[in-house]
Parts: C-alpha cells; sequence; structure tokens
C-alpha cells in the first residue's frame, strides 16, 4: 500500500502536531490551472521551509517547528480551471462541495451528510 499523504491520521495514537490551520483558497477570474499551479507551488515551498524552522520574517533565526504537518485538498472547482487536463474524480463530484458561505456565521462548510450526523465514523459529535 502506498504511503498516505501527510496530514492524514488514521490509526489510534496517530494524531497531528501542536500547530494546524484550514486555509481555502479560490483562484481569480483569468487564472489557468498553470498559473494556479505554480502559485501554489510557491505556497508548498513556503510551508516547507515553515516544518524546518524557517520563517520568512525572521531569516536569521529558526524557530520551533511544531510538528507542522501541512495537506493540501482541492474542490470540484480545480479541476474546472482552463488548461487542468483532468476531471473531478467521482467521489469528489459526488461527495467534495462546499456549502456557501452564509451571510451570518456558523452552519457546516462541507455539504457531506454524513459529515454532519456522523454515519459512518459512529461519531455524533467532537
Amino acid at each position: 500500500m502506498p504511503d498516505l499523504q501527510e496530514g492524514i491520521f488514521y490509526a489510534p495514537g496517530m494524531k497531528p502536531g501542536k500547530f494546524y490551520t484550514v486555509l481555502f483558497l479560490r483562484a481569480p477570474k483569468g487564472i489557468n490551472a498553470i498559473k494556479a499551479g505554480e502559485t501554489l507551488g510557491q505556497l508548498w515551498k513556503l510551508y516547507e521551509n515553515l516544518k524546518k524552522g524557517s520563517v520568512p520574517d525572521l531569516p536569521v533565526e529558526t524557530v520551533p517547528d511544531g510538528n507542522l504537518t501541512v495537506m493540501l485538498g482541492y474542490g470540484t472547482k480545480a479541476f474546472e480551471l482552463p488548461g487542468c487536463g483532468r476531471s473531478a474524480p467521482s467521489a469528489l463530484r459526488l461527495f467534495g462541495k462546499f456549502a456557501t458561505p452564509l451571510k451570518k456565521a456558523g452552519g457546516p462548510s462541507i455539504t457531506m451528510k454524513f459529515l454532519n450526523e456522523g454515519e459512518h465514523t459512529g461519531c455524533r459529535r467532537n
């Protein structure tokens, strides 16, 4: 079995490091897949340096990395960018839609029924 992408914690005792963030990105109109990929590459390089304790604003200092892990995820719209050359995987097309933000704060961000109700995991709440 191939290694799983960094940031996936699936077994008992596995847990993320002390630091994480969720970052939602949207490509502006007129951006193609190549430019989006280049920009993601620059962002990935920044995170790789942060994982080593290297902060751009502190070029001569190394800081504790906090066991930072980074995982990139894509929504269906990433596959709609001009020049992408791939279609979204079927599971993503079926289950990976982000909900439209509400004008008032709150509500689910992912419209996956089983995530809201914990049907597949038996987890009803955190």
